[in-house]
């Protein structure tokens, strides 16, 4: 029921504005806007704007793997012996 009023479709575009970029945002609202002129269907226009949604949302990127303080270890690194002038006044 709440569904079809689009309430919870309006939570759920808020959340993932937060979460895509200003030019993802763009682009994604554009799609929609050529779907929705292009398809005259309503079932397959939600469907077709669901899939576009879900192609965004599901690509995170890839996870770092987990890595302790302890596992990282320093170079060895020696400075240079630089030795200063000697200035006569």
């Amino acid at each position: 029921m709440l569904e079809s009023k689009g309430i919870i479709v309006k939570h759920y575009l808020k959340r993932m504005k937060k979460k895509l970029p200003k030019s993802l945002r763009k682009h994604i609202r554009q799609e929609k806007a050529r779907i929705r002129r292009e398809v005259l269907d309503i079932k397959t226009r939600e469907e077709k704007i669901n899939e576009l949604r879900q192609r965004f949302l599901k690509k995170s990127g890839p996870k770092k793997p987990d890595i302790k303080k302890s596992d990282i270890k320093k170079p060895d690194i020696k400075k240079p012996d630089i030795k200063k002038p000697d200035i006569k006044k």
